[in-house]
């Protein structure tokens, strides 16, 4: 029997399959909807026990969802809970403009998703109660509750019971159903297990490429955001390849090969089958057949490696996953390994981030440190100007000393300040 119904408003495909999988777990019906606007149809159609809501969404967004179903006579008494990546303040505004029971902030973990959803069913049901015996004390009714007759020995039973169920069904379920089990039964992932996740607004790309580096972890970054999706492989902390969901053209199905080095159509598709019926990767069979040079497949790899690296930094909202699998084995034959700090500092050149590191460094009597040993930046190759910056470091002058002792433009080299500290170059000095 169904504890009752939920439905899920989400544009995140992920968040409606991860709540999904926890709460049907539990025992709740489930609806899931994209959008505010099919949201309120849905709402209306199926009378849910209570609402799941994302804040920022298209067509009808949450704080317009909220306004829509306060005003709607059918749906006014449904609890609301908000889910937000922006903050206590947006989950608390909305609780005081629009009553809805509770919020919760990405990422969130199953136990607590579940535990928001019980007590605010809970909660509803004790009104009810209320209700009815109001509704019976003013027909003039006995509203004292009548309670069963319990014996000793019943009591006990009850108990017991209670106890067992919550042993053998809710604990159980707390404990096997970790973020890595609702993932693999949601067909995010397939094997291996989640290290890290969250949500990229909470967690800077730069610290989270940084710590995969640092950690020479090997596996694969899958990031989902509103505009694109991106799967990322590492290797011992490097990175082996990289693809997103914006439309360019996948270098292991031959087609930029095909398009960039003018191979005749008849020439590719007898490779093609060639390597099929062989077993041999595609990129090594068009080098075996002395159609392209490891060269030139190397070169056009890096160009597309890098320009999803730094399309995906872009980013800045979504949800990650970093999942610690081997490299699968159709990318075995790529041998590409690029640096990760040295794709991170240029990425963070790319972004383009003049006028915020004006603001974050307002106050021009800071003072940076160091946080990579010279060892550590063998690897990494430096511009002119950021080395300027970088070889006036001591941990003893200002800013604003530093500026004018490299002669660079003021926000240009605040520019190069949050550059180098973002990606854990250097590090503000603490007081």
């Amino acid at each position: 029997m169904s504890k009752g119904r939920v439905l899920v408003i989400d544009d995140s495909l992920i968040m409606q399959k991860l709540a999904g999988v926890v709460l049907a777990e539990a025992g709740y019906e489930v609806f899931t909807a994209k959008d505010g606007e099919e949201g309120l149809k849905t709402a209306e159609d199926v009378l849910p026990s209570l609402i799941l809501v994302d804040f920022i969404m298209p067509k009808i967004n949450g704080y317009q969802f909220c306004k829509m179903i306060n005003s709607n006579q059918l749906l006014k008494d449904i609890p609301i809970i908000l889910i937000t990546a922006k903050g206590k303040d947006v989950g608390e505004k909305f609780t005081e403009k629009f009553g809805i029971v509770d919020y919760f902030i990405k990422p969130f973990q199953p136990e607590d998703l579940l535990e928001k959803v019980n007590s605010a069913l809970k909660a509803r049901e004790a009104v009810e109660v209320v209700e009815t015996a109001k509704i019976a004390a003013a027909g003039g009714e006995d509203t004292k509750p009548v309670l069963p007759a319990y014996s000793d020995t019943d009591i006990g039973e009850v108990v017991d019971k209670i106890i067992r169920g919550y042993f053998y069904n809710e604990f159980s379920f707390l404990i096997q159903k970790s973020m890595t089990d609702i993932l693999k039964q949601a067909g995010v992932i397939k094997a291996g297990g989640i290290i890290l996740s969250g949500d990229i607004s909470d967690f800077s790309l730069f610290d989270i490429f940084q710590l995969i580096d640092t950690a020479k972890a090997t596996g694969k970054l899958f990031i989902h955001a509103h505009t694109m999706s991106s799967e990322i492989y590492f290797e011992q902390g490097n990175i082996v390849y990289a693809s997103t969901s914006r439309g360019e053209k996948a270098v292991l199905t031959g087609d930029l090969l095909e398009k960039r080095k003018n191979i005749p159509k008849e020439v590719f598709n007898q490779v093609v089958r060639k390597a099929k019926e062989t077993g041999v990767p595609i990129l090594r069979a068009f080098i075996n057949e002395g159609v392209l040079t490891a060269n030139d497949i190397t070169a056009i790899l890096k160009e597309r490696i890098e320009a999803a690296i730094y399309s995906t930094m872009e980013l800045e909202d979504g949800n990650f996953f970093f999942e610690k699998i081997p490299v699968p084995d159709n990318l075995s034959d790529i041998s590409i390994r690029l640096n990760a700090s040295q794709l991170i500092l240029e990425g963070a050149r790319r972004v383009g981030e003049k006028s915020f590191a004006a603001k974050m460094f307002e106050d021009d009597n800071i003072v940076f440190i160091r946080f990579m040993s010279d060892g550590a930046m063998e690897d990494i190759t430096l511009e002119e100007n950021e080395l300027k910056i970088f070889s006036l470091i001591d941990g003893k002058r200002k800013l604003v000393d530093i500026v004018n002792m490299a002669g660079i433009e003021i926000n240009e080299a605040k520019r190069i300040f949050h550059t180098l500290t973002r990606v854990g170059i250097l590090k503000i000095k603490e007081a």
